[in-house]
C-alpha cells in the first residue's frame, strides 16, 4: 500500500525512464527505493551515529524483511521502516515497525525496547494525528523526509 503514492514530479521523471509512484515489477516504487538508500546512508538523521551502517531488506528468519536495520552502533539495533505519504500505509508501517522491533531483538537475544532496540517509520508525508498517536503509544519514532531532497537527483 505504501508504493503506490504519486510524487509531484511525474511527468520530469517518466522523461527520463523513472517510474515513481505506481508499483514496479520489483514490488515497490522508485520513491520508495530510493528513500530507504537515502536512510540507509544518512543515519544521522535518525539519530545515530555517522559510523552506523544501514543493511537494506534485513531478512528475519520469519520470513519478514525490514526496510532498514543498523546494527553497529547504540542502541544496538534499530529497525526503519519506510513509507511514503498516506495515512493508511504509514499506520501499517507503524505496526510493522513494532514486529521488527521485536524481531531485531529476538535475533540478537536482547530487550525488545529501548536503549538496546529503536524503532523508525520514515515517510515524505502524511503523517496525521492518528499516526502520531500510535507511534507515540509504541515508541516508534516519526521522521519526514523533503521528497525533493530523496528524488531531486532524478530529475
Amino acid at each position: 500500500m505504501d508504493n503506490i503514492g504519486v510524487v509531484a514530479n511525474q511527468e520530469a521523471l517518466a522523461k527520463i525512464g523513472k517510474k515513481v509512484g505506481a508499483v514496479s515489477p520489483s514490488g515497490e516504487s522508485e520513491a520508495h527505493r530510493r528513500l530507504k538508500l537515502y536512510i540507509a546512508k544518512e543515519p544521522l538523521l535518525i539519530g545515530l551515529s555517522a559510523s552506523a551502517v544501514g543493511e537494506i531488506e534485513h531478512p528475519f528468519c520469519t520470513g519478514d524483511r525490514v526496510d532498514v536495520l543498523f546494527s553497529n552502533h547504540g542502541p544496538k539495533r534499530a529497525v526503519v521502516e519506510v513509507e511514503l505519504d498516506q495515512e493508511p500505509g504509514i499506520l501499517i508501517g507503524i505496526h510493522r515497525a513494532i514486529k521488527y522491533r521485536g524481531l531485531a531483538a529476538a535475533e540478537s537475544r536482547l530487550p525488545i525496547q529501548l536503549p538496546d532496540v529503536a524503532a523508525h517509520l520514515v515517510c515524505y508525508g502524511g503523517l496525521g494525528a492518528t499516526a502520531m498517536d500510535l507511534a507515540k503509544a509504541y515508541d516508534i519514532s516519526l521522521l519526514q523526509i523533503d521528497r525533493n531532497k530523496v528524488l531531486e537527483p532524478l530529475i
